[in-house]
């Protein structure tokens, strides 16, 4: 029963996948304790790899739809007989749009993770425009609070008039990374971009680096200024001055990055280390290090402070920035924080904040 029209938006193919399933166990006529596929015959069936079936079966067991037992495999699922623990049939995930397209978007786990919590909800992507945000989440809003059930959202990385909205709303709701100071009355869940930026930047130095070069997206979120912070604060108990820090905002465009990249290396002999925000953004300043013909790592070292949808199977060349809680977790904790909120429950801590860990590039 889809509350608005955005709710015919593309949803990430987990999502996608798991609908799939569930219409093949209803033309089946499937019953409680029938086998179901395996994730070999799962993965043979939608054209998928086997992680990805895994995936989209996990989704399953969460929604209490199948169980999986060990030597039994995949079995339909008997219905619970104990009260749902939770009152939401909707949970709205809405993310930035230009932030997708930018740098990525939630991992399977996290979807997982929260389904797992509030597995009779049905999982909502919503994706703000790149104008008018504020007409789009009022529109959410106003739908929202004319049903009969509960809804709740995630926000992440939504603008200040959003956030507003938001607050304002009176609606369960939490902010997933980049809280505006001035809506801390909502509970919001990020990692911790002090640190993230005090262990970048203690990579950086341990590296040799006398200067760094900081390369930022064309747009700022609050979680930039921590990382500003965490930055600044090692290099000042480092003893290196403040011309040692290179801060630049870019759009994500090959051509923009790599030109920026080649001048600034070309600035100064001293040794340089790059601080990339994403991926691509590491990716383009690459080719400007062999552009000016320097090697990466050995000549300039490079590092990512967010990297996503990466697995053992193609890792990233880049070390990089790994939250100390696996997505799964993350899902389960932005989960029992939303119930928390629509309980009536004070979260403890309001604003969570997750440790990280610098991991090698491969």
């Amino acid at each position: 029963m889809p509350i608005t029209a955005e709710t015919h938006e593309p949803q990430p193919r987990i999502l996608q996948l798991a609908k799939m399933l569930e219409k093949d166990i209803r033309r089946r006529n499937l019953l409680p304790g029938d086998a179901y596929m395996s994730t070999a015959e799962t993965a043979q069936m939608l054209g998928v790899s086997a992680n990805v079936a895994n995936s989209a079966l996990r989704l399953l067991v969460k929604r209490r739809i199948i169980d999986r037992k060990q030597r039994r495999g995949a079995v339909i699922a008997h219905p619970p007989t104990e009260c749902a623990s939770e009152a939401f049939q909707r949970v709205h995930i809405v993310v930035n749009q230009r932030y997708v397209k930018q740098e990525g978007l939630y991992s399977d786990g996290l979807t997982v993770g929260l389904q797992g919590v509030v597995p009779n909800a049905e999982i909502q992507f919503n994706y703000l425009p790149s104008h008018h945000e504020d007409k789009y989440i009022q529109r959410l809003i106003d739908a929202a609070q004319t049903v009969a059930y509960p809804v709740g959202f995630v926000i992440s990385k939504a603008s200040i008039p959003v956030q507003r909205l938001m607050a304002r709303s009176g609606l369960p709701s939490l902010v997933h990374g980049g809280l505006h100071l001035s809506h801390t009355a909502l509970s919001s869940i990020d990692r911790d971009n002090v640190q993230t930026g005090h262990i970048l930047t203690r990579y950086m130095i341990e590296q040799r680096c006398k200067r760094i070069i900081v390369l930022n997206r064309n747009e700022i979120y609050p979680g930039d200024h921590d990382l500003l912070d965490g930055i600044t604060a090692t290099m000042d108990e480092a003893k290196l001055p403040t011309s040692a820090l290179i801060w630049r905002v870019l759009v994500t465009d090959e051509d923009i990055v790599c030109s920026e990249v080649e001048k600034l290396l070309t600035q100064s002999r001293l040794r340089t280390g790059i601080i990339a925000q994403s991926e691509r953004h590491a990716k383009y300043a690459s080719v400007a290090v062999e552009a000016v013909g320097k090697k990466i790592g050995v000549d300039v070292p490079i590092a990512l402070v967010t990297l996503f949808r990466r697995g053992k199977e193609n890792p990233s060349p880049f070390p990089h920035i790994r939250l100390a809680m696996t997505p799964e977790q993350q899902g389960e904790l932005i989960g029992q924080m939303l119930l928390n909120i629509y309980k009536g429950k004070e979260t403890q801590p309001k604003h969570i904040r997750i440790p990280v860990e610098l991991e090698a590039g491969a």
